[in-house]
C-alpha cells in the first residue's frame, strides 16, 4: 500500500501477482483493501477507492475541522521564537537559512532556493506559527560532497536553468512552496571571467567540496549532480526548526537581573 507517491489506483493493480493499492493525495479518496484468508493463506484480495466528495457530511464537520485548525494555530503561537527589529523578506530568509545551514552542518558554503520561503516575517514577535506559514514543508538539512568538476557542473547547470526555474510552479508539492524561485549561494562565487570560487579559493577540479543545502533537491529532476552525490540527510531537525534556533541566536532578548 502506497501513501507517498500520490498515485491513484481506483481498483488496485496487480504487478507480478502482487496487489498494489494507492488512494491518491490530500485525502481526496478513501481506500479499502479486502483480504480473504484460509489458514493464514490469502485466497482472495481486492482494492477500491471512494472519492471523499461522494461521502455524506455531518452538519458539524466544518466546525470540527475549523476548530482543529484554530487550535493548532493557537498552540503554535504560544511558542515564542524571537523579537524581530524589522521585516524579514522571503529572499532575506533564504540568506539566513544558508547561514543557519552552514553553521549546523559545519561547512563554509550553502545553497537554497527562494521559493522555499513564502511569507515575510513582520517586525515584532516571531512565533512557531509564523515559521510554519513561511516554511510549511517537512524539509531537512542535507550535506553533499562533490568533486570540483561536479561543483562546476552544478553551478553552470543552475545558471542555465535560472529563467526556467524562477517562476516554475512546484506542482504536487505546494507545501514546498508555490514556485521554485531563484537559487541563492553563500560561500560560492562566480566572477565575471566565469571562474568559480569556493570559500574564496578557485575550485580545483580534482578536489572535493562539501555543500550545505536541503534534501528537497535530492528528489527533483533538475540537478542530476545532486541526485548522484553522496549525501548526509539530517532527519533529526526540520528547516523551520533550524531557523528558529538561528533567529533566537541572532536576536537575543534582553532580560532583567534574576529573570
Amino acid at each position: 500500500m502506497g501513501a507517498h507517491t500520490h498515485h491513484l489506483l481506483e481498483t488496485g493493480e496487480y504487478v507480478n501477482g502482487t496487489l498494489l493499492a494507492a488512494a491518491g493525495r490530500y485525502g481526496e479518496n478513501i481506500g479499502e483493501v479486502h483480504l480473504t484468508l484460509e489458514n493464514g493463506v490469502v485466497k482472495a484480495q481486492s482494492a477500491r477507492t471512494t472519492p471523499t466528495y461522494s461521502l455524506s457530511e455531518n452538519d458539524t464537520d466544518h466546525q470540527v475541522i475549523r476548530h482543529w485548525l484554530l487550535e493548532g494555530e493557537r498552540r503554535l503561537k504560544r511558542y515564542h521564537v524571537a523579537q524581530l527589529h524589522r521585516d524579514i523578506t522571503p529572499d532575506e530568509q533564504a540568506y539566513d537559512a544558508m547561514q543557519a545551514l552552514e553553521h549546523y552542518l559545519d561547512v563554509p558554503a550553502a545553497m537554497v532556493s527562494t521559493g522555499l520561503f513564502m511569507d515575510t516575517f513582520p517586525a515584532g514577535e516571531l512565533d512557531a506559527y509564523g515559521l510554519l506559514e513561511s516554511m510549511p514543508h517537512a524539509i531537512n538539512p542535507m550535506k553533499i560532497t562533490l568533486s570540483g568538476q561536479q561543483l562546476l557542473n552544478l553551478v553552470h547547470g543552475i545558471q542555465e536553468q535560472t529563467a526556467y526555474l524562477s517562476n516554475l510552479p512546484v506542482k504536487g508539492s505546494g507545501f514546498r512552496g508555490k514556485i521554485f524561485g531563484y537559487m541563492r549561494f553563500n560561500g560560492i562565487d562566480v566572477h565575471r571571467d566565469g571562474k568559480v570560487y569556493y570559500a574564496g579559493e578557485r575550485i580545483d577540479l580534482a578536489a572535493h567540496y562539501q555543500l550545505a543545502t536541503v534534501d528537497h533537491y535530492k528528489w527533483l529532476p533538475f540537478f542530476p549532480v545532486i541526485q548522484q552525490a553522496p549525501a548526509n540527510i539530517h532527519l533529526e531537525i526540520l528547516l523551520r526548526e533550524l531557523m528558529a534556533k538561528y533567529y533566537r541566536h541572532r536576536y537575543p532578548e534582553k532580560t532583567t537581573y534574576g529573570s
